[in-house]
């Protein structure tokens, strides 16, 4: 959502208050999943973060294995998976899994999931602030991004 809304930022020139997922079918249930500007702008800053690592050459390994399943750049972390297409093995993900606490780039990361210990899966904490705005951007569950209340 905060890529969606940068990008519509960018493009009408007004500041995002509210993103939306909506699914307004019978499987969908008419949900809607609302992100406040607040949810946005810190994802944002998550995102410059990972961003400026890998500017700076630093390609750092998931926590968790399960990433790998979806990951196009597994072959090069030498994941190995099941006939199932289940991860078997993922060498990287198990290194970054033992050194996560002892490395200042993951505590940084985990302190913005409000992760308190990779070991220990222990989380704590939401995002605070306030939301504001002007545009309201919402999408459907197929991702099809549109403006409401924009000028």
């Amino acid at each position: 959502p905060a890529l969606y809304a940068a990008a519509i930022e960018t493009i009408l020139g007004k500041p995002v208050s509210r993103f939306e997922y909506r699914f307004p079918t019978d499987r969908g249930k008419n949900e809607i999943i609302a992100y406040p500007a607040f949810e946005l702008d810190a994802a944002r800053t998550v995102i410059d973060e990972m961003l400026q690592q890998v500017r700076d050459g630093s390609f750092i390994p998931t926590t968790d294995s399960g990433d790998c399943k979806y990951c196009d750049y597994a072959v090069i972390c030498r994941v190995t998976k099941d006939k199932h297409d289940r991860v078997k093995d993922s060498p990287r993900a198990e290194w970054a899994k033992e050194h996560a606490t002892t490395l200042e780039v993951y505590r940084i990361m985990r302190g913005h999931r409000g992760i308190a210990s990779v070991v220990d899966g222990a989380a704590d904490g939401a995002a605070d602030g306030a939301a504001g705005g002007a545009a309201t951007v919402g999408a459907t569950g197929s991702d099809a991004v549109t403006a409401e209340g924009a000028e």
